[in-house]
């Protein structure tokens, strides 16, 4: 049943593609044949596995996508964000109380952003870099956070015991990554996320906090606990406009040695389809790369995705990726809670949602072996933006 409307909500979109191919055809414009045609889902997860594969190409290794490393010549732009992080060390250094938050939509380099910290500093300052692997539930969880972050043998047994230990501490700039995982909807977690927060308020005077949040996660902290009052410096990271991701695209293709010379047709056209978003601009480079140079074969890559099944999701499917896009990800224990669901009703739901190519499911880098599930990265910005004008996300 769920095909067939699928296949309805799909008629007009084909229709249009079909009345635009047959028109094109009659009066000989291969443009609009190209902009006819679009990515099925199925198709475009093919590609990305195939251009994925782990080789050494030049290509590969100029469009890998996984966050920069301090001074990596591939890190360009973001000035702004750059300035904004050299004033609040300024203000730090003079004596000022200063936190920072670094914020934006999934894949937009806020990762990468935070490495650059490293070519900020002096030689004599001590920077700390950790990231969030769990969500904080209780007191507990924070005080084992702060503990791996600064590097103790032993937690500390409370609260004011680590306070302490934070005053007694040379100062440091500590790099705090993936916060999103502060936001946890579910009764009992808030009393955690004041307690972060007192223990971060209380040790600015000293240290340099700068925190890294999914702009969505962010909007909910900021709605449940005003979190934005606490920071003196926030920065907004939003994707490329089509000039940076000019920018962006050349000096990667220039880092692999391969000279481009695209018409500004297939640069609009990339920036349209990616809509700036990272990753999905470097899938599409790559294979633009990958196909026969001659100009006619060109437009085949660039072209949208249809995500027009979107429109068939039922209500508890748009609910999940709405907690998923808030989260960054989840657990399927932690859906089951969101959702006040079974263990299997949740296992179904998540799994489900892999089998459209909506949700994938990944080990996390802190060395956890129970998969947590996200949006697939590539789609995050198309599914947000769907989520948030049919009224799911906030």
């Amino acid at each position: 049943m769920g095909n067939y409307f699928e296949a309805i909500n799909r008629l007009p979109a084909q229709l249009h593609s079909w009345a635009q191919t047959r028109w094109a055809r009659w009066t000989g414009d291969k443009e609009a044949v190209a902009e006819a045609t679009y990515w099925s889902l199925k198709d475009l997860q093919g590609s990305l596995a195939a251009s994925t594969q782990p080789t050494s190409t030049a290509i590969q290794q100029a469009f890998d996508d996984a966050a920069l490393t301090a001074r990596d010549p591939r890190f360009i732009g973001r000035e702004t964000a750059l300035e904004t992080l050299v004033l609040a060390l300024s203000e730090w250094r003079e004596g000022r109380a200063c936190m920072v938050s670094i914020q934006g939509p999934q894949g937009v380099g806020i990762s990468s952003l935070l490495a650059q910290v490293t070519t900020l500093i002096h030689d004599h300052e001590v920077l700390i870099s950790e990231r969030f692997c769990q969500r904080l539930r209780n007191t507990t969880d924070v005080l084992d956070l702060f503990a791996r972050t600064l590097g103790l043998s032993e937690t500390p047994a409370s609260v004011p015991e680590l306070i302490e230990i934070l005053q007694q501490t040379e100062p440091r700039i500590i790099l705090l990554d993936d916060a999103h995982l502060l936001a946890f909807r579910v009764m009992g977690t808030r009393t955690a996320v004041r307690t972060f927060g007192s223990i971060l308020v209380a040790s600015q005077p000293r240290h340099l906090w700068i925190l890294g949040f999914r702009r969505h996660a962010w909007r909910r902290l900021n709605y449940l606990y005003q979190a934005e009052r606490y920071f003196t410096h926030t920065i907004e990271l939003d994707y490329f406009s089509a000039d940076e991701l000019k920018a962006v695209i050349s000096q990667r293709f220039e880092h692999a040695r391969i000279e481009i010379d695209w018409s500004d047709q297939h640069w609009s056209r990339l920036h349209q389809y990616s809509r700036g978003k990272p990753d999905l601009a470097f899938h599409y480079s790559r294979l633009l790369a990958s196909e026969n140079p001659a100009e006619d074969d060109r437009p085949e890559v660039l072209r949208p995705i249809d995500l027009s099944f979107l429109k068939s999701l039922d209500m508890e499917d748009l609910f999940s990726l709405a907690e998923l896009a808030v989260h960054g990800s989840l657990h399927c224990a932690e859906h089951q809670q969101i959702f006040h669901e079974t263990p299997d009703g949740s296992l179904m739901r998540l799994e489900h949602l892999c089998n459209r190519g909506l949700v994938e499911r990944f080990i996390p880098i802190c060395g956890e072996t129970t998969p947590r599930y996200r949006i697939t990265p590539i789609l995050s910005g198309q599914i947000a933006e769907h989520l948030y004008k049919v009224n799911y996300l906030y």
